[in-house]
This record gives C-alpha cells, structure tokens and sequence, in this order.
C-alpha cells in the first residue's frame, strides 16, 4: 500500500521587537509513504519554502528532504531509524547552512 500526501501553507509571523518585522513564509512538501512489509514502513518527503523578512533585504530559501523507517515489533513496540537532509541559502550568507541529521527511535503504546 502507498500513500501520497502533500501541503502548500502560506503564514505571516510577526515579532514584536523594533527590529524585526517577522516574516512571509511560503512552504510546499511532499510525502510518499510504503508499506515495505506487513509490519515495516518507509516513508519518503521533501520540501522547499521561502522566508521573507519583513522590514528588511533577507529572503531564504530552504530545501529538505527525508527518509524513514519503522518497523512494527508487535502492536505495543516499533522501532524507527530516519534522515534528513536541509540546505538553506540565503540571500545574507551568515544565514546560510547545511544540515544532516540522522535518529533512532523506540516507540511503546499501551
């Protein structure tokens, strides 16, 4: 079985502080998820918004994507292990980064 999912979202956020404005941010993702096996998952997503800052010349863009998988033990234990992947390039270079992270998990519901 697979699944598609995606959302686009517009949102301001303001700050109250004298200088800075807050934001326009503009985001699309992406999700795909698999069933590997009866009692495995693989989930697969991506990504790419855009910030604009209000009152000032900062416009980033970010780009991220992901992978994850979970494996279903018994109907109370599952287990995950995930990456991700994001990129953001701003317009200001001190803004700029790259980041790769990567988890495990243990998940127990009762």
């Amino acid at each position: 079985r697979m699944t598609v999912s995606s959302s686009l979202s517009s949102k301001v956020e303001t700050i109250d502080a004298a200088d800075d404005g807050g934001r326009v941010e503009t985001a699309l993702s992406a999700t795909i998820d698999y069933d590997i096996a009866n009692n495995m998952v693989m989930s697969i997503g991506g990504g790419i918004s855009n910030s604009d800052f209000i009152g000032t010349n900062r416009d980033d863009w970010t780009y991220a994507g992901n992978i994850n998988f979970e494996y279903f033990l018994n109907k109370n234990w599952s287990f995950t292990i995930n990456y991700d992947h994001e990129v953001r390039d701003s317009n200001l270079a001190a803004f700029d980064y790259t980041r790769h992270r990567v988890g495990i998990g243990a998940k127990m519901k009762f």
